[in-house]
């Protein structure tokens, strides 16, 4: 079993496959949490996501886009 989380309801669940968030029936947004990420990196990327559109986080996902913050991107470009 894999571990999978729903970033719209933010509801985790378990399953063989990816499949529908059984708390509000979306699929976009069901992504894998792998053992290496933790829940609280789940949660705050969550958060980073809120401006974005479901079919721009999407494309995020599939993509696996590296997200950059302000801070970050001051720190890296001074």
């Amino acid at each position: 079993m894999k571990e999978y989380k729903c970033m719209d309801c933010l509801t985790s669940f378990e399953a063989e496959y990816k499949e529908d968030c059984p708390s509000c029936g979306e699929d976009g947004a069901v992504i894998e949490v792998s053992a290496h990420t933790d829940k609280l990196s789940v949660e705050k990327l969550q958060e980073h996501l809120l401006p974005y559109k479901k079919e721009t986080v999407q494309k995020i996902i599939d993509e696996k886009m590296q997200l950059v913050t302000a801070d970050e991107f001051l720190k890296l470009h001074k």
